[in-house]
């Protein structure tokens, strides 16, 4: 099962590191994940606030340990 979890994370990384290589060569703006973020942040201020609360609260709910 690691295997696969493990497999899964290198494919991810991957691509989206070929896409950010390919978006970097060539010459069209406004292609990069980066900018592609901060425009739709742009266009949705609250994006970027819920994307960190739903990663606080997994974090919170995944390494809060109760007393054992």
């Amino acid at each position: 099962m690691l295997w696969i979890f493990l497999a899964l994370v290198a494919a991810f990384v991957f691509a989206f590191s070929a896409y950010e290589v390919y978006a970097l060569a060539n010459a069209e703006p406004g292609d990069t994940i980066s900018e592609y973020f901060w425009y739709v942040s742009r266009d949705y201020p609250i994006l970027p606030f819920m994307v960190g609360l739903v990663a606080g609260v997994l974090a919170g709910h995944l390494w809060w340990q109760r007393p054992l």
